[in-house]
């Protein structure tokens, strides 16, 4: 049986019905293209996912340490395939306020 669920900005979670229809209202479908994957949203939609990002990280998980970055440490074993390169520069994309460049920057030789 499939349960139909829905978090909304302020990571409210919405189950059933309500979650049915917070999907039909905020369906983010219009930005996929079926080649190109989601390329560009609109100003008003980044807004509202920088809000989102802001409430988990900021409001609700103001005591996190880190979002899983020792998990893809084990899972990445120990990042051990990188630790003879060095990096100058490096950016790190998606990783919300916890980066995992910070626990890789430890591992790989100093620039």
């Amino acid at each position: 049986m499939k349960t139909n669920f829905f978090i909304d900005e302020k990571i409210n979670i919405l189950t059933g019905d309500k979650a049915v229809d917070a999907q039909k209202k905020e369906n983010d479908k219009k930005f996929l293209d079926d080649k190109k994957g989601v390329y560009k949203v609109s100003l008003e939609r980044w807004q509202k996912a920088q809000a989102c990002e802001k409430n988990h990280w900021f409001v609700r998980g103001i005591k996190s340490e880190n979002d899983r970055n020792d998990y893809h440490q084990k899972q990445f074993d120990d990042y051990k395939s990188i630790k003879n390169l060095s990096f100058r520069n490096a950016l790190e994309i998606g990783c919300g306020p916890f980066t995992n460049l910070r626990i890789i920057s430890k591992k790989t030789n100093k620039h």
